[in-house]
This record gives structure tokens, C-alpha cells and sequence, in this order.
């Protein structure tokens, strides 16, 4: 009676060594998983800083570009028109007065019109970087809408399938508690 007693003792603490160590083992590849998650998240972090930081410097050297294009085009325009004037008016032919006149004139109306083109350009400018960030802001909602389509995908079908899902299902430990459930996830292996 003895023996059978200290036998049914030491299956038990047998029982107990293992589910220890399969808790353990568990736990331990639960936190190489979010080890990886986390280095996984900081090098995304990383790489988009550094992708934002090279479009940021891309759309300041093609600002510079189309800055430079753009005033280079005003001093074509301004020198038209200044040609033309003197065309169209034989300012060489007017008395001093009215030349000066004329020209102060003439300036002023190329200075409204250069001013007229500056803003066309800023209203396409600003125009264009609203559709970037709309853009922008449309892929952050779609990356949302299909995130939380997964999560609802997992809470509606994955209790039932747990044993069928493939690898990478499951992302992070909160997947896993999600399917199998907060007490029984000390036991789950993926």
C-alpha cells in the first residue's frame, strides 16, 4: 500500500516537473517572441525615421529645384515683357517725363503679375503636398481597417481552429491570449 502511495506521489510530482517545464519553455519562447517583436518594431521605427528623414531632404531638394526653375521662368517673363514694352511704346521716342511714367507703370503691372504667378505656383505648391498627406493618411486607415479585420478574424474562428493555424498567425503574445485564453496560454506552443 505504501509503494503504491509513494508511486502515485512521484507520477504526480512527475506530472508537475513537466508541466513546469513545458510553462517554463512556453514563457521563455513567449519572451524570445516579444524579444523579436520588439526588435522587429524598433528596426521598422528606424528604417521609416530614416525613410521620412530621405523624403523629407528629396522634397527640400526638389523645392530648391522648382524654386530655382520657377524664378528662372520670372526673369524670362519680366524680360518679355520689359522687351515688349519697349516695342510696343518706342520708349526711346517719348519725352523724359513720360517715359519715366510710363516705365513706373509698366513695373508696377509686372510686379502684380510676377506677384499673380508666385501665388499660382505656392496654391499648386500647398495643393500637392495636401493630396501627399491625404495619400498618406488613406494607407494609415487601410493598414487600421485591415488590422482590425484580423483581430476580429481571430476573436470570431481562431478558438476553434487553434490547433490548424498556421505559423505567424499569431503574432505577439497577446494573439495567443486571445485564442487560448489567459490560464490555458501557459500551455499553448505555437
Amino acid at each position: 500500500m505504501q509503494s503504491v502511495i509513494s508511486d502515485i506521489e512521484a507520477q504526480r510530482r512527475a506530472q508537475e516537473e513537466m508541466e513546469q517545464v513545458l510553462n517554463d519553455l512556453y514563457e521563455e519562447e513567449l519572451k524570445h517572441k516579444q524579444e523579436e517583436e520588439d526588435n522587429m518594431r524598433r528596426e521598422r521605427k528606424e528604417r521609416m525615421k530614416r525613410e521620412m528623414y530621405e523624403a523629407n531632404e528629396e522634397q527640400k531638394r526638389l523645392k530648391a529645384v522648382r524654386e530655382a526653375e520657377e524664378k528662372e521662368r520670372e526673369m524670362q517673363f519680366v524680360q518679355q515683357l520689359l522687351d515688349k514694352f519697349e516695342r510696343d511704346n518706342r520708349i526711346e521716342q517719348m519725352s523724359r517725363e513720360r517715359q519715366r511714367r510710363e516705365i513706373q507703370n509698366y513695373k508696377k503691372e509686372v510686379d502684380r503679375l510676377v506677384e499673380e504667378r508666385r501665388k499660382m505656383y505656392e496654391a499648386r505648391l500647398k495643393t500637392q503636398m495636401e493630396e501627399l498627406e491625404r495619400e498618406r493618411k488613406r494607407k494609415e486607415y487601410e493598414r487600421r481597417i485591415i488590422e482590425e479585420e484580423r483581430l476580429r478574424l481571430l476573436d470570431q474562428y481562431a478558438r476553434e481552429l487553434k490547433s490548424y493555424l498556421p505559423r505567424g498567425v499569431l503574432r505577439d503574445a497577446k494573439d495567443y491570449e486571445r485564442v487560448v485564453g489567459r490560464k490555458l496560454a501557459r500551455n499553448f506552443r505555437p
